[in-house]
Parts: C-alpha cells; structure tokens; sequence
C-alpha cells in the first residue's frame, strides 16, 4: 500500500504546489520527475477516476510558457497513456487538449517533441472521441511548428507533426478526412533539402493514403485524387535521376472523354468474358539490412523473390549515409506502387482514365531506370493493376499518320507501343527471378491492346520475344510464357499477325499437318512430370483454340480427342474443371457440322460409357462444365439416341435422368447448369413425350422458388420453352392433366421477383394465355389470372431498366392477342393495353420494343377487338412513322429500317381492317398526313423484300372492296387517293 499512498501523495502535493501563488518551478520539477519514476505495477492499483482527476489538475496547471515543466508533464501523461493504458473522459481530454496546445504555441522549441509524441498518444488511444470531434480539437497540428525550431532539428518536428497526422486521418470519419490530407500532402510536396527525411516522410504519407483508401465511398478520395498523382509521380521517381520532379499541378484530359469511353464498356467486356483477379498487392518484409524478401504478386501468382543481398550492394565512402538513402528512397517508390495498385483496383477505369497516359508513361520510365529488383516487381505490378481495368480506355487508342496535331487517340496508341517496346527489351535482358511477374505483366497487355487499330508488326515483336519462355524449365516461368500466348489466341477481333503466329513458329518441329501451337500444348499435356499450373494454361489455350482458331485442330481431332479422354477422370480436381471446360468448347464447335456428325457420334459414345457420368458426379464447378457439355449435344445426336443408331435406348433415358438429378443438386451452380441444360432440351423437337413434359413442369415449378437467383431466373426461361414445346400438342386430355391454369398461377408469382428472372418468365406466360381454351377460361379464376397477366404486361412494359424486359413484354402481349378466345373478356384491359403499345410505339426510346409493340398490335385480327380504339391505335401508328427518323441514342440508328418497315406492314394491316363507319375519321386524320405518309411508304416498298410487301396489295383489295359499297360513295374521292399509298410500283 506504500506504493499507492506515495503516488496518491506526490500528486496530491504536486497539485497543491501548482495552485499556489508563488511557485516553486524546481520542486515541481523533482516532483514530476519522482512521478515519472514510478512503476507500472504501482499504478495500475490506484483507482482510474481518481488517477484521471489528479492527473488533469496536474497538467493543466502547469504554465504553458514554461518549456522544461511542459515536457515533463507531456512525459508523465505518455507514460500514463502507454504503460498504465489510461482512457480519458471527453470533458477531462478536452482540458488536456486545450492545454497541449496552448503550451504548444507558448513553449520554446525544446518541448515541440515532447507534445507532438504526446498528441499522437492521445490521438491513437481514444479514437471514438477524435471520430465525434474531427480535427477541430488540435489546431496545433496545423501550424508549422518546424519553422519555430532554433534548438531541435526541424525535421525531427515535422516528422512527428506528419506522425501525428497519419494517427488522425486514420481516426476521423471520412468527410473530415480532407483537410487532414491536404495537410499532410502540402508538407510532402514542399521543398526538402535533406533527401532522407524527404523519403521518410513522403513513405508515411503514401503508407497513409493507402490504408484509407475506402471500399465503399469514394468522395473525399476523388476530391483529393489530383493531389495525391502529384504525390505518386514525385514519389515514383524519387532517387531515379529520371529528371528534375516538379510539384506543380498536373493537368489531364477533358472529363468529357469519358462519355466517349462508355460505349465501349459492354462491346468490349462482352468480346472475351474470362475470369480476373485483381492485381495484388507487394509487400516489403524486411529480416535485416543484409536480408531483404519481397513477396510480389503479378496478375495471379505470388512469387518470392529475393532484393538486396547486402550493403555492398549500394555501398560508398560516406558511412553509409547515401546506402540509407537509397534504401529508404527504394521503400517509398515501392510503397507508391503499391497506392497505384490499390487506386486502380478501387477507382476503376472511370474515375482514372484522365490519368492513365502519364502514370502509365512515369511507370514505364521507371521501369527503364529500376535496378532495385524488388521495386522492378511492384513497377510491373502498378502497370499490370493499371492496364488490367482500362481496356475501355485504351480501345479508343488508334495509329494514324503523323500529324501537326497528336489527337488522345494518338498519344494512346503511341503509350501500347511504349508498353509493348519496354517489355519486350526487359524480357531480352530479364533474369528467372523477374520473368514470372514480367511475363503476367506483358500477358495483361496483350489482353488489353486493340491491335486491331495500332501500328503493325507490334503483336509480332513482342511474340519473338516472348518465343524462348513457352517451353521454359522453370514451371513459373513456362506458366507465364504460355499465359502470354493464351492472351494472344484470344484477340479479338482476329488479325493476320495471329493467325501468322499460329502458322510461323519454327523453332518447334511439327508435322506437316499440325500447327506448332498444337504441338506445345499436347506435348505438355502428354508430359507426366510438367507442373499442374503449366497443364491448366494448356488446356485454357486449347479451350480458345476450340472457340475462336477451330481449324487448327480440325486436321488433328482424334489426337486431341484422346488427350481429353486420358485427363478426364485421372487429372486433379482443378486441372479437371479446365478439362471440362475445354471438351464443352471442343463439343460445340461439332454441333452443326455436317461433315462431322459420324465423329460427333463417336465422341459422344465415348462420353456416354462412362466419363460423363462421373463428371456429374464430382466437384461443384466440374458438375457445372459437365452440365453444359450436355446441352452441347444437340438434337441430332439426342435424335440418334432415339434411334439407337449408336446409342442404346436405355441412354435417351439416362440422360434425362442426369439432367433431372442435377435439378435437384445441393450446389446452387450446379442447379443453374442444370436447369439452363433442361432448357436447351425442351427446345429438341422429338422430346415430346408426356411423362418427360409432366416432370420437367414439375422440376421448373420448383425451381422458380429457389433461393439462388440465378437458377430462378433460368428456371423462368425454360418455362418459356417448356409452354412453346406443348403449344401443338392438340390433345384436349393432356391438356387438362397438364393444369396450364395452375403453371399459369405458378408463373404470376414472380411479379415482385429480380428483373431478369420476371423478363425471362414473360415468355411462358404468354404461350400460356395462348393455348388456353373456351373451357378454360369459363373458369372465373382463370379469368382472375388472366387480368393478373395482363397487369403483370402493362407494367413490365413501361418499367425497369432493362428493354429487354419491355421487349418480351411486348413480344408475351403478341403471343396472347393471338387467342381470339381472350377477346370476349377483354373489356376491362383492352383500353390500357392499346394504350400502352401505342405510348411505346411513339414514345420509347428503344426502336427495338416499338417494333416489338407494333408486331403486337398486327396480332389483332379483327376489327370489332380494337372497339372504339382504333382511329387512336391509327393516329398512334402514323405518328411513331413520322418520329422514327428521331433518336436519343446514335446506336438505335441500325434498327430504324426495320421499325420504319413494322410501322408500315402495322398500318397496312389496320387498313386491312377498315370498315365503312370508320372511313370518316379516317379522311379526318390522312387529309393533311397523306403526301408525307406517301413517301414512307414508296421507303417501303423499295428498302422491303418483296414477300413483306403482300400486305399492301391485302390493304389496297380491301379499299377497293369498299369503294363498292354505296355506303363508301359519299367518300369514294378520298377512297382513290387512298389506295394509291399501297400500289406496288413495278
């Protein structure tokens, strides 16, 4: 108890001398000192309220002016904060703050350590109170104290003024983050002239940035987004002697560009969709001085690789200080490549694409000036990050001719040359250690390039380069070689380089009749002791030589046949889903080819014997490949089944059997194959069997309720082909048994479903309301469902973001306005659904779903169904003529022909309809419409095929029959003028 009573009594002394008039400055300082020298073990027994009451007293009443006791008292409170973990209360740490800096701007430079150590303390041991408050509670951080110093070394102060301000931006929320950084990056990107302190500091600032780069919001992060390209572009070259590094603003491309860029964002993703990971990030453990290690991390792959060995590396006569330097210099390039990293794979290719040209030009400056391996690694992971998310930027890259003025298309086109030459020199001159990550840099890049629109011979380089690594002993290395030559059997569009290269390898000896690319892989494949990693890259090559180079294994097929077969059933779990996957590509391209139908039988035998039963046996992701190796067999060959012109006929039913079993697989992934696999089969004209058509029905209505989206939403579009598969079916009985009004029931379920599934299930509905009968519909419940149906259309047609969805919309609406059955209770939703289509036809934006919605007004085969709407549904059709010339988006120019030649087959066939009580309003609406609807339709007749013109000469006979009516004569002048819009000019 000793220990706790002299603490306890020091200060409760101390306070009393502190609140006396005359103080005694040297028996305060003994006693601070006497209460600095406590031990922990002391402390910890006193009671926390009454230490926390005792110790503010203390602090704040000591004179700020007073620098010794100053530092003391901040010495005493660190040591509180550090050994004896003491949390302040907010009233107690706002008078400590209060007091740290008003002493900060009182006191001498001695103490500016001292209340800087203490600050960050605080700051790092009570975040929730720094999170409320902000910044506003430490002022002092923001006034440059270093300029103050003419004791201690500036420095030192701005060093641990930058310290304390890492602690706070990493403790505020986010929208009080901005002033703390822009502090920070004010101080960095002042003049230094102690090159050490200036890589310490800019290292802290960039370590900073990128532990608060968000994940979510974004805001404070793009506010600051052109200071901190500053930051990366002094830091990058920081101890490189590239040039003289500015700190002035940097200036980029018009943000209009990316308006131009988006057009590109589904053309292009939509060309190769092949699963990505992002770029990874290094990392810098260092053991020792004499023992540096760097995990690096290119594309997919870590690999270690070794930096500097020793000292002697960076060795001088100066005690080791310019060895510090570039040392120091070497961790902050690295640790900016890094933050470029964690940008791109946050901020994407939107936000950054203004500044791709010069980060990715400083990077391949870099790349060039490098000679620190580690830091080489982090260059080639920074550009593989970059160019990984900008392939809608760099397809605007395009060669031309040299002009006075370089347009941005131009200077990118000039920066994939840059690329393509820099890494093409560093993989002549490259060492093992540095191939692996090199290579997946350079494999990024031709993943990236439109080599379509660059300069020649770019692809051809950079491949003879590549050449001596395809084949390579070390496994990482021959991986990266062969990844780099997976990407270049990818391109696309295909150019005459590619196929020059598929052709052109002489330093492999092949057949006469085998392409060399052909002999790398099976070689590989047929090569017991090659590494699994260098087998997947094989096969995902031979997957894209099956999808897009087909005729580079059409002279070799029983070869490849064979390797798949071998590596089916014996290859580990992940090489045998790239097996699967490759054999589904390799069975699409025999779907439809005559000339190898027998094969296709054959190959499918093989299958059938046992291999692909247990494939839908294994692994989630083989189960999956499997799946949609069966939806590849196509009808013909299901057909042969049939016959047992190969097969046994037990197989058809095995099959089935496997496909409906994998319906029901506890894998949610499995299930969408599954499902999409049944759906392929309901399109096969001789699966008409009833007990098939009963189960399908059965595994499909239970599917639409899966938890798993996906398979919900292939659920909905097998149904679709399940209802159309039955439609001629003329069997009443079936029919009846198959319960359309209870499948109909089923499908109304997902009106508040996600938008794909209830676009996909529109089709269903449709064919349902299609095929039901007189008898069906006597039922009211039926009707019930019916007006259900109608209201489900109407408002997938006017809503969502999707058109597809408004198209199918309009697509169901045709479908059901075929069954004149619906007609005699159309009462209540006939009104709104003309009206609905006439809005879209004149309206939407999509010249797609207006003719989709004109189709469904030609549906209406009678007049007396358009009721007392037909001169609208009229007006409405010449209207949507008048405006199709007018669009919103250039793209929708395409499709304008065609809803010019729907409009005018829609208005014919209303004519067709014409009756006498409706020639009145009709001369009403054409008197002053018929020249201008002359035109279109003299458009009409000479942009249509002929066999789409027959409904004029309907439409014309019909206006002729009228004109023979007496009721007619009153308007047989407009009449004549009338029909001449449908003369068929010869």
């Amino acid at each position: 108890m000793s220990g706790i009573r002299s603490f306890n009594e020091q200060i409760l002394y101390l306070n009393e001398s502190l609140s006396r008039v005359d103080l005694n400055f040297h028996e305060i300082n003994v006693l601070l000192d006497d209460l600095n020298a406590f031990h922990n073990n002391e402390i910890n027994k006193i009671d926390g309220e009454v230490l926390e009451r005792q110790v503010v007293i203390c602090c704040t009443s000591i004179p700020g002016n007073n620098s010794l006791l100053v530092a003391k008292s901040c010495n005493l409170l660190l040591n509180l904060l550090k050994k004896h973990k003491i949390i302040f209360g907010k009233e107690s740490l706002i008078s400590i703050l209060k007091w740290i800096n008003d002493a900060a701007l009182q006191s001498s430079d001695i103490a500016f350590l001292d209340i800087l150590q203490v600050l960050n303390g605080i700051i790092k041991t009570h975040s929730p109170f720094f999170s409320e408050n902000g910044d506003a509670m430490v002022p002092i951080l923001y006034e440059k104290l270093e300029l103050l110093t003419n004791v201690m070394q500036p420095n030192d102060v701005k060093m641990w003024r930058v310290f304390c301000l890492q602690s706070l931006a990493k403790t505020v929320f986010k929208e009080d983050r901005i002033r703390v950084i822009s502090e920070l990056l004010n101080i960095v990107l002042a003049q230094f002239t102690d090159d050490l302190i200036h890589a310490k500091l800019l290292r802290i600032v960039v370590e900073t940035l990128d532990s608060l780069c968000p994940k979510g919001n974004t805001k404070w992060l793009l506010d600051k987004l052109n200071d901190i390209m500053n930051v990366v572009l002094v830091s990058t070259t920081l101890g490189l002697n590239c040039y003289e590094t500015s700190t002035k603003m940097l200036v980029f491309p018009s943000t209009s560009l990316a308006r131009d860029c988006t057009k590109y964002d589904t053309d292009v993703s939509a060309n190769k969709k092949k699963h990505k990971t992002k770029v990874k990030r290094i990392s810098w453990n260092e053991k020792s001085d004499e023992d540096l290690e760097i995990q690096a991390a290119c594309s997919l792959e870590v690999y270690q690789v070794g930096g500097l060995t020793s000292d002697s590396d960076l060795s001088d006569g100066e005690g080791g200080k310019v060895v510090n330097i570039a040392k120091e210099q070497a961790k902050t390039r690295h640790a900016t490549f890094n933050l470029v990293i964690r940008l791109a794979n946050i901020l994407k290719w939107k936000q950054l694409y203004g500044y791709y040209h010069p980060l990715l030009s400083i990077l391949i400056l870099c790349l060039r000036k490098e000679s620190v391996i580690k830091v080489k690694i982090g260059i080639l992971a920074a550009i593989a990050a970059l160019l990984h998310h900008s392939k809608p930027v760099l397809a605007l890259a395009q060669h031309s001719a040299s002009t006075s003025f370089m347009a941005f298309s131009e200077s990118l086109s000039e920066l994939i040359t840059s690329l393509h030459s820099c890494l093409g020199n560093c993989l002549s001159g490259a060492t093992t250690t540095s191939l692996p990550p090199l290579l997946h840099t350079t494999a990024t890049l031709i993943s990236v390039s439109p080599y379509h629109r660059l300069r020649p011979s770019l692809l051809s380089n950079i491949f003879c380069s590549l050449q001596p690594y395809l084949m390579h002993k070390d496994p990482d290395v021959c991986e990266g070689g062969l990844k780099c030559l997976y990407e270049i059997v990818c391109i696309e569009p295909n150019i005459s380089e590619q196929k020059e290269i598929l052709k052109g390898f002489k330093e492999v000896e092949v057949s006469p009749t085998s392409y060399w690319i052909l002999s790398v892989t099976t070689t590989l494949l047929e090569n017991s002791s090659c590494k699994e990693k260098v087998r997947i890259v094989c096969w995902q090559i031979l997957c894209s030589l099956c999808k897009q180079h087909f005729f580079v294994i059409q002279d070799n097929l029983q070869s490849i046949e064979n390797i798949f077969f071998s590596n089916l059933n014996s290859a580990s779990s992940e090489e045998q889903t790239h097996v699967v996957i490759a054999l589904n590509k390799f069975l699409e391209q025999l779907i439809g080819k005559s000339e190898l139908e027998i094969y296709n039988k054959q190959v499918w035998n093989k299958l059938m014997e046992g291999p692909l039963i247990s494939l839908l046996q294994s692994p989630e992701q083989i189960a999956c490949e499997a799946c949609d190796c069966l939806a590849n067999m196509g009808p013909i060959i299901f057909n042969s089944l049939k016959v047992g012109f190969i097969f046994k006929q037990e197989e058809q039913i095995l099959i089935i059997t496997l496909i409906f079993g994998c319906v029901n697989h506890e894998k949610p992934k499995v299930r969408v194959a599954a499902v999409h696999t049944l759906g392929i089969f309901l399109l096969f004209p001789q699966l008409t069997q009833e007990q098939f058509l009963y189960d399908a029905r059965d595994l499909l209505e239970k599917s639409l309720f899966d938890s798993y989206v996906m398979v919900r939403i292939k659920a909905a579009w097998a149904l679709g082909n399940l209802v159309d598969l039955i439609i001629n079916n003329e069997s009443t009985e079936f029919l009846n048994d198959f319960n359309l009004r209870k499948l109909l029931s089923t499908c109304l379920t997902v009106v508040k479903d996600d938008e794909l599934v209830k676009s996909n299930i529109l089709r269903a509905i449709g064919y349902i309301l299609y095929i039901l009968s007189k008898e069906d519909l006597e039922n009211i419940q039926c009707r019930d469902l019916l007006e259900k149906a109608v209201q489900f259309f109407l408002k997938c047609t006017s809503s969502g973001t999707k058109m597809k969805m408004r198209w199918n919309a309009c697509y169901a609406v045709g479908t059901m306005l075929r069954n004149e059955e619906l007609y005699n209770y159309s009462e209540k939703w006939m009104g709104s659904l003309l009206k609905t289509l006439c809005n879209l036809i004149v309206s939407c934006n999509n010249f797609k779903v207006r003719a989709s919605a004109t189709t469904a007004l030609c549906n209406i085969k009678r007049r007396t169904y358009f009721c007392n709407h037909y001169s609208f549904v009229f007006i409405s059709l010449l209207d949507g003529l008048e405006n199709a010339a007018n669009m919103t988006d250039f793209k929708e120019y395409k499709h304008q022909d065609s809803l010019k030649q729907h409009l005018c087959t829609a208005i014919c066939h209303l004519v067709a309809l014409l009756e006498v009580e409706d020639i009145v309003e009709i001369e009403r609406i054409m008197v002053l419409r018929l020249g201008n609807v002359m035109q279109h339709f003299i458009y009409f007749q000479k942009n249509t095929p002929p066999e789409k013109t027959g409904i004029m000469i309907t439409a014309a006979n019909h206006i002729q029959n009228l004109l023979l009516m007496p009721d007619a004569l009153p308007h047989k002048g407009f009449l004549n003028d009338f029909k001449k819009l449908f003369y068929i000019v010869q």
